[in-house]
């Protein structure tokens, strides 16, 4: 089946082909069909830092942070800018739930190119429960140096 971006449902059409015996020739052929509603629910939360994202020894900036909490997971979006991108390869984030944390929560994801030197980084947050204030922390993947940490907040 296929649906668009803004549909919650998904409406299947399964062709079933069976060999009535082996060796033969003879084919039967059906058809199903149904919908499968999403009865999922999701909210997704502004979190923002009380000062300017800059990140120390690149030219990225964090400019958006947006989770989308569903029965699933917690599902990350960090926009930042980063003109020098090829000069900061490896750059990404993690997440945990303050600074004493010895446990980062969640991870993997990948960098989505949105053009013109802007960037998503897609994540996961492993929390029952959003946090009202956790920590993005902001390292090279590559090199394993750590550029920096913020604290953010939830957006009121």
């Amino acid at each position: 089946g296929e649906r668009t971006a803004d549909q919650k449902d998904l409406n299947v059409i399964m062709l079933n082909t069976v060999q009535t015996s082996v060796g033969s020739d003879e084919i039967l052929k059906s058809t199903n069909a149904f919908e499968l509603q999403d009865k999922s629910s999701s909210e997704t939360v502004l979190y923002t830092a009380k000062e300017d994202m800059k990140i120390k020894g690149t030219s990225a900036v964090v400019t958006k942070i947006t989770v989308e909490a569903t029965e699933v997971n917690n599902y990350v979006k960090v926009y930042f800018t980063n003109p020098a991108e090829t000069d900061d390869d490896g750059l990404t984030f993690r997440f945990k739930d303050n600074r004493d944390a010895e446990e980062w929560n969640g991870g993997g994801g990948y960098v989505e190119e949105l053009g013109d030197g802007k960037y998503c980084q897609h994540l996961t947050y492993d929390a029952r429960k959003l946090p009202k204030k956790c920590i993005i922390e902001a390292f090279n993947c590559w090199e394993k140096n750590i550029y920096g940490q913020f604290e953010i907040s939830m957006a009121k």
